[in-house]
């Protein structure tokens, strides 16, 4: 991870390890870690990363941010209805959409990669 510095005097803090992304949004093996999203909060930026692996597809891109928003969305809900103590099979509702969810996600992932790619 490093720090440039933008045109218009902001800075943008990068990596071009093709494993960040996955250290930001976890994997099915692992949890997310989300360095990026947390320095982002804590410096007062709004949204999240931006997954751009290629910088050529702008909608391959667009997919996976959408896909990862939607991700959060579920996991925001789970946490909610488990720490409200809701009822069996809304939790488990709320397990199976987080699941789909990672799965989507992945599939964004992928599509974007062989987008990339093909361009090489």
């Amino acid at each position: 991870m490093h720090v440039e510095p933008l045109p218009d005097g902001g800075r943008r803090v990068i990596s071009r390890d093709k494993k960040a992304v996955w250290i930001e949004i976890g994997t099915s093996h692992m949890p997310e870690y989300a360095p990026f999203t947390k320095a982002a909060a804590m410096f007062g930026a709004e949204g999240g990363p931006s997954f751009s692996s290629t910088g050529r597809d702008s909608m391959a891109d667009e997919g996976v941010a959408y896909a990862h928003a939607h991700l959060r969305a579920e996991l925001e809900r789970f946490a909610k209805l488990s720490a409200e103590g809701a009822a069996a099979h809304e939790i488990a509702a709320a397990a199976r959409d987080v699941r789909q969810a990672r799965i989507a996600r992945s599939a964004a992932f992928k599509a974007a990669r062989s987008r990339g790619r093909r361009g090489r």
